[in-house]
């Protein structure tokens, strides 16, 4: 262990590992925005000082972020909402 690290942050690791699957498993079936949403909430969400407000809050500017750098941008041609 990390030290000062006293155990490990099993809800962080949690989290961020849901989320990373979550995506893999959302981009094909219910599209880029959902699917970004889900990853932004879920990670947000590992940390234990973080309140739903802010959560929410970063979800809309990641998903928001992330549609116009690739969906405007980049000009992949991926599934918005579901296949």
């Amino acid at each position: 262990m990390t030290p000062g690290l006293t155990r490990l942050p099993w809800r962080a690791i949690a989290c961020v590992l849901g989320s990373v699957v979550a995506f893999a498993y959302l981009v094909p079936v219910a599209g880029l925005v959902l699917a970004i949403a889900a990853t932004a909430i879920t990670s947000a969400l590992a940390s234990p000082t973080t309140t739903v407000v802010k959560a929410v809050l970063a979800t809309a500017g990641i998903t928001v972020a992330c549609y116009l750098i690739f969906v405007v941008g980049l000009q992949l041609r991926l599934p918005l909402f579901g296949a």
